[in-house]
């Protein structure tokens, strides 16, 4: 998964709600190796385990895409 040679690399996992603990631990053992991970989520239990969030709106669409916060999770 290597991007002209830069070593950057996008997956795409899609889930359902039976298996989250199973992908906060691929998350954890990705991190632990010295990845940075960028996931995009709407679910607050999966966003708590974040180093740092950015929210992103106001809405979705032509009239979203602006960034409305960005903070460190407050676990």
């Amino acid at each position: 998964m290597d991007r002209e040679g830069l070593g950057v690399g996008r997956f795409t996992i899609s889930y359902f709600s039976e298996c989250p603990q199973y992908l906060l631990n691929l998350f954890h053992q990705l991190a632990d190796q010295g990845n940075t991970l960028l996931i995009i989520e709407h679910d607050p239990d999966i966003i708590s385990h974040a180093d740092w969030v950015i929210e992103l709106g106001p809405e979705g669409g032509d009239k979203g895409g602006y960034v409305m916060n960005s903070d460190v999770c407050r676990q």
